[in-house]
């Protein structure tokens, strides 16, 4: 990704219309869950700028400084919310969470994707254990996928095109047919297990174990 220079932050932060900026005077309060939210939009990128926002604190509205103190705690708040890294036992820092976001997402994707919709009211169900993550998508598989081929690459079928339309289009997936496969790698680049998966003809569970 692009590193914003000097002149391209000092730029973003006087553009009061852009959509790639959000400013806030200090980090208290309800500030941090806004902030939050702020950097999830970004991540999005629903606009489909392919360049990175960036979240000023400490700026007003107009982009002018609000002298808000840059202390240790401030600093400990922002860096709250960052996954555990590494740098005494390796010799390269090494990022480390328990479920590598990728394959939660692509699972997530897939279960509102691929679930049937009409033979049932059932939700998807996200049950989060000591050891594990289980997501219970309802139905089972449909056309061209069956019980034996589930999850073999170029295997594929959609009982929701209009769903893969909108989730293509809004940037949740980035090509169809691969998010078991990005899943899978992303769980083994972990250091996880492999994703399990329960099929049935009612009902798909897909298992995430945590890091050993």
């Amino acid at each position: 990704m692009h590193r914003l220079t000097d002149d391209e932050l000092l730029a973003l932060l006087n553009d009061t219309e852009s959509d790639r900026a959000e400013r806030k005077e200090t980090f208290k309060g309800d500030v941090p869950k806004k902030a939050r939210q702020a950097v999830c939009a970004f991540a999005n990128d629903l606009p489909d700028h392919n360049k990175p926002g960036v979240l000023f604190i400490g700026a007003s509205d107009a982009g002018e400084p609000s002298h808000f103190n840059i202390t240790d705690q401030l600093l400990l708040s922002l860096a709250d919310n960052r996954p555990a890294v590494d740098i005494t036992i390796r010799p390269k820092h090494q990022t480390t969470t328990p479920y590598p976001q990728v394959a939660l997402q692509q699972v997530l994707y897939n279960a509102v994707l691929h679930r049937t919709y009409e033979s049932t009211n059932a939700p998807i169900r996200v049950y989060w254990f000591n050891d594990r993550i289980e997501i219970n998508s309802p139905g089972g598989p449909y056309g061209n996928v069956t019980v034996a081929n589930f999850g073999d690459p170029g295997v594929t079928d959609y009982r929701n095109p209009n769903i893969a339309d909108v989730l293509k289009t809004f940037g949740f997936i980035q090509a169809f047919g691969r998010g078991i496969a990005t899943a899978r790698r992303a769980m083994l680049t972990n250091g996880n297990p492999a994703l399990e998966f329960t099929i049935t003809q009612t009902a798909v569970v897909c298992t995430l174990r945590g890091r050993a």
